[in-house]
């Protein structure tokens, strides 16, 4: 075995060794049983409606209405817990001075962190495997599984993690305790939160700068179906960046640290801002929720100039379902329409109104309707009008689940899973013991 080999093994046998490792998936896995207990329920009571009405049915889609809940209580866990049990990995060496014999044998640092990164890398793994319970138990009961979006969402959240993982090691590697480490990683992770927050209350105009970079917004994007070139090298790059951070924390060469640190955030900065212009995005959904209609693409095909000059405050509940249901979707198809939120005595003397303008021409509306919005571009365009097509209506899967059915798999997941584990960790500590490994008691 070689000694990377058996360096990692040292970190993998630490996670496993922690009191915390067993509490988090028992903690995990009593919040993924709830929010699939949950999910579940909704989805069945509103699936009643939809099996006597087609149109009605359409609506439902397995992943946005089951799986996202469940990988959302995932997202919350691994924010608020995961450093928790990442940190003490490598702030406990710090602080005990077992990380110095470590850089005594033949070990770098950049050794000894690779290590720690993809040892801590196995709760994420772990995690993101207690959903399969849930995917084979709607399988069994007929339900339908969107395979490409299923996986981009299982994807993301494993980057998301990593991300997760590569902070709080370099929280760690800035702070000698877990306590002042684990603040420092957790303000880091949870700070996107506040900037989504400025952005919904408006408070500044460099929260609409810096959103469309908050690890949330990311983590949504995946959530809605989206495969994006330009987040998932962000999530790469921004875990690449806190892992060399951490490296160049925890150099016994105190020299030049700072500039070290600066250098790698230019460099890394310098690769991220040409990739996110570099911008491929696909749409993995089945109902194709993020696309629009074949009929309407050839009129946006004809508008490659498109200027849309929007008279409504970003707060106005007009201005957030035209932005989430109409905007979002054009500015993935016309990447470079130009849009412009009014403002000032313009505002006021116009609001309300939508104003599009295609080649000198435009038109005026007040409605948000896609129907109609598309009737004006294919007037501006001078397209035919878009014709309702019967074949572009997404079925939908909507499934009515017994209220025992529902009860079975709030069961799986408080009582299958966390049993399975402590059999797992029993079955570990007993091998162990018995092979004549000596525990120490007072590891954490």
């Amino acid at each position: 075995m070689n000694r990377f080999a058996v360096l990692l093994k040292k970190e993998v046998r630490e996670i496993l060794r922690a009191r915390a490792t067993p509490l988090y998936f028992l903690l995990v896995s009593t919040l993924l049983g709830y929010s699939f207990y949950t999910a579940l329920s909704l989805y069945s009571t509103a699936s009643e409606a939809a099996l006597v009405s087609p149109l009605y049915a359409a609506g439902f889609e397995p992943v946005p209405g089951v799986f996202t809940p469940l990988f959302g209580a995932l997202f919350l866990l691994e924010s608020l817990f995961l450093p928790f049990l990442i940190i003490p990995l490598l702030a406990l060496e710090r602080s005990r001075n077992t990380l110095t014999v470590l850089l005594q044998l033949p070990w770098s640092v950049t050794a000894i962190l690779g290590a720690k990164f993809l040892a801590a890398l196995l709760p994420v793994l772990v995690t993101t495997a207690m959903t399969f319970p849930a995917v084979a138990l709607w399988i069994a009961w007929g339900g339908h599984i969107p395979w490409a979006e299923w996986l981009l969402l299982l994807t993301g959240h494993f980057l998301y993690g990593s991300v997760v993982v590569a902070i709080s090691l370099a929280a760690a590697s800035l702070f000698g305790s877990v306590g002042s480490a684990s603040i420092a990683g957790l303000a880091a992770i949870i700070a996107s939160w506040f900037i989504d927050f400025g952005r919904d209350m408006h408070v500044a105009p460099l929260f609409e700068l810096i959103t469309p970079w908050s690890l949330t917004q990311v983590v949504r994007t995946y959530e809605e179906g989206l495969l994006a070139t330009d987040t998932c090298l962000y999530l790469i790059l921004l875990a690449l960046f806190f892992l060399l951070a951490a490296k160049v924390l925890l150099d016994p060469d105190i020299r030049g640290k700072g500039l070290s640190i600066v250098l790698v955030f230019i460099v890394s900065t310098g690769i991220l801002a040409p990739a996110a212009h570099w911008k491929w995005t696909a749409d993995l959904t089945e109902s194709g929720r993020n696309s629009f209609p074949a009929r309407y693409q050839r009129i946006l095909q004809a508008a490659p100039d498109l200027q849309i000059e929007i008279f409504l405050e970003r707060t106005d509940s007009r201005a957030k379902d035209y932005e989430k249901s109409f905007l979002k979707r054009l500015l993935l198809a016309v990447p470079n329409a130009r849009v412009r939120w009014m403002a000032g005595e313009q505002l006021r003397d116009h609001y309300g109104q939508f104003v599009y303008r295609v080649n000198s021409r435009e038109e005026m509306t007040f409605s948000n309707s896609e129907e109609e919005i598309f009737i004006i571009l294919a007037a501006l365009t001078g397209s035919p009008p878009p014709a309702l097509s019967e074949k572009e209506v997404y079925p939908g899967y909507p499934l009515v689940t017994s209220d025992t059915q529902q009860r079975l798999a709030l069961l799986v997941y408080l009582l299958g899973v966390p049993l399975l584990l402590m059999t797992l960790f029993f079955f570990h500590r007993f091998e162990r013991t018995r092979t004549g490994v000596v525990h120490d008691s007072k590891k954490i």
